[in-house]
């Protein structure tokens, strides 16, 4: 016997993090996000403690402009990549055709 499966169509960028804020009930927050949807870029966001590293990615072949909401509080340290322009809580990096920024926010 097979069990029905509801397919739920999932929200791109507008709007992920308001329905999985929902979905997960508070289990996870993190500050970083996309406020507007951005094509071709890829965030991952790892937390220690305090501490956070944020993986963006550009799997595309065309470079990209990924603008990144982050807390005003944290300064980055880039690990790996070149860092982008910071300005009122928005990072804009621009990333070259399958380049990776990693920094460590504290």
């Amino acid at each position: 016997m097979q069990a029905n499966h509801a397919i739920v169509p999932f929200p791109r960028a507008r709007g992920t993090k308001t329905h999985l804020s929902g979905c997960l009930d508070g289990q996870v927050s993190t500050p970083f996000y996309f406020a507007q949807p951005q094509p071709g870029c890829l965030l991952r966001v790892l937390k220690n403690e305090n501490a956070y590293v944020t993986i963006l990615v550009n799997g595309g072949a065309r470079q990209v402009s990924c603008e990144l909401t982050v807390p005003s509080a944290l300064h980055s340290t880039t690990l790996w990549g070149a860092s982008g322009t910071a300005r009122t809580g928005i990072e804009d990096v621009p990333l070259p055709p399958e380049a990776t920024l990693v920094q460590l926010w504290k």
